[in-house]
């Protein structure tokens, strides 16, 4: 009976506990852009007073109500945090940090002991076998033990620190204020805040069979507002809370001056935050992507952030069909890339991924950002199965003799490609061809092998589909004629 009174009592303690943990902030949503974090905060009309999260300035709120309300009164004060969950998270952690060192040194001392044993009296050949393996395991069991321990005690002070600097900025904002509305109750107040650690983190994979491309993203944040925030929305913006939102004056360009130096931004190009619509609050937590005017985000409901713990979050899985060729770089490195393409029906900003193919792990890479509706392409590295030469086989520079003040250049390169993989591949050989910028320079295309499309900017383009086992020929080149005096 006793037994069930203690359970009982370590339940009752536990479940007030819980009930303390999320606080009593009314913070509903967190706005994050690229460069800026707003919480967004709500109010209690039959409430004279909050407590905004951090050290806040009048002229960074913003308030997001309906015109039937009327701001009476505004006042601010900025006060030291008393002893919050932040405090109890590091003295719990220094608690752990003292735990961990006594066991360290207890190994500590059981080395020494073990080291100052004398077994070498022992006469019993049997015995001193024994002793001996014993007394070695045991040492090389307690140097294991420390190991671990210094490895978690790092990790634990390396946390001590990110709480106590976190700590040591634990101010809030005591708003007073007297807000009246006639059609609602639902007053939001947004204001930054910079006690959010954002990181992302994204994987790009492909299979080759399928032909199917995946995107994930996740965010890891780790917040230090001192409470934590229970069934909060994220909003994720891919675009700066600060934009351009008009062009540059018009300035004309005269040929007998010098070119105008860009504009520097003005206040009245700065972008305005846009007020959302309060989403409804579902089990799971869930992304919903949606297109604003001009702008793109995810909206992701149910989060529940825990004081000063770093939170993974899903922020989109998405999946695409795509087609893969091979790229050979002619112009640089002369390797062949494999290429994926795909046309993404959604806006994706410029991330940081992991790349996979079939599985197996390509390495890390920057992706510009993805447009809606667009072709976009992914490399994956190189295919070792394509062997490639490339010789130069002409290389001339000549005056011609019925030419007088020209000069002549002449290159042809020849390339040899061979497929030693099991599949066919279409391939595509990039190569450079000079664009000439004045009429008395001419430049032409050269070699035996048709060319599939030329760029004006010189990129060349030769495809192509090379069998298992097969070897294809092709010949680049250029010829380029000018007056002898121009460079």
């Amino acid at each position: 009976m006793e037994k069930f009174n203690h359970m009982k009592k370590l339940l009752l303690i536990g479940t007030m506990f819980g009930s303390l943990v999320y606080g009593n902030t009314q913070i509903k949503s967190v706005d994050i852009y690229k460069n800026k974090t707003i919480l967004n905060q709500e109010l209690s009309l039959d409430k004279t007073s909050v407590d905004l999260i951090g050290e806040i300035r009048l002229e960074d709120i913003k308030f997001d109500m309906d015109k039937s309300c009327q701001i009476k009164n505004i006042d601010f004060t900025t006060i030291d945090s008393k002893k919050n969950e932040l405090d109890n998270l590091i003295s719990q952690l220094e608690e752990k940090i003292s735990q961990l060192e006594n066991k360290k040194k207890a190994n500590e001392v059981n080395i020494k002991y073990l080291e100052n044993l004398k077994i070498q009296n022992i006469e019993n050949i049997d015995i001193l076998k024994q002793s001996s393996s014993f007394v070695l395991d045991s040492v090389s069991r307690s140097y294991d033990e420390i190991y671990s321990l210094n490895k978690k005690i790092d990790e634990y002070k390396k946390e001590l620190i990110d709480l106590k600097n976190s700590s040591s900025n634990s101010r809030f904002t005591r708003l007073d204020y007297k807000v009246t509305c006639k059609n609602t109750d639902n007053v939001v107040i947004s204001y930054p805040t910079r006690l959010f650690k954002i990181d992302k983190s994204s994987d790009i994979s492909y299979e080759s069979k399928n032909k199917k491309l995946q995107l994930k993203n996740n965010l890891y944040i780790t917040q230090t507002t001192g409470v934590n925030l229970k069934d909060i929305v994220l909003n994720l913006y891919t675009s700066n809370y600060y934009d351009i939102i008009k062009p540059y004056r018009f300035i004309p360009l005269y040929l007998d001056i010098e070119n105008q130096r860009p504009l520097p931004l003005r206040a009245d190009m700065v972008m305005e935050r846009t007020s959302l619509t309060k989403a409804k609050v579902i089990q799971a937590p869930v992304s919903e992507y949606f297109e604003l005017t001009t702008k793109a985000m995810t909206k992701i409901s149910n989060v529940n952030l825990e004081l000063a713990k770093k939170t993974k979050i899903e922020v989109s899985s998405e999946e695409f069909d795509a087609k893969d060729s091979l790229e050979i770089d002619g112009y640089s490195s002369s390797n062949a890339f494999y290429k994926v393409e795909f046309t993404s029906d959604k806006l994706f900003e410029s991330i940081f991924a992991d790349i996979y193919l079939d599985g197996v792990f390509i390495g890390k890479n920057n992706i510009e950002p993805i447009k809606k509706d667009e072709k976009s392409d992914i490399y994956f590295g190189t295919n070792s199965f394509i062997n490639i030469e490339k010789e130069i086989i002409k290389d001339m520079k000549e005056e011609p003799f019925f030419s007088l003040n020209k000069l002549k250049t002449e290159k042809i390169w020849k390339y040899k490609i061979k497929n030693s993989g099991k599949s066919t591949e279409k391939i595509t050989l990039l190569e450079r061809v000079p664009v000439s910028k004045h009429e008395d320079i001419k430049v032409k295309v050269l070699g035996n092998t048709k060319y599939t499309k030329l760029d004006k900017n010189g990129k060349i383009y030769y495809d192509f589909e090379l069998k298992p086992n097969e070897t294809k020929s092709i010949e680049f080149g250029y010829e380029i004629e000018k007056p002898s005096n121009k460079k």
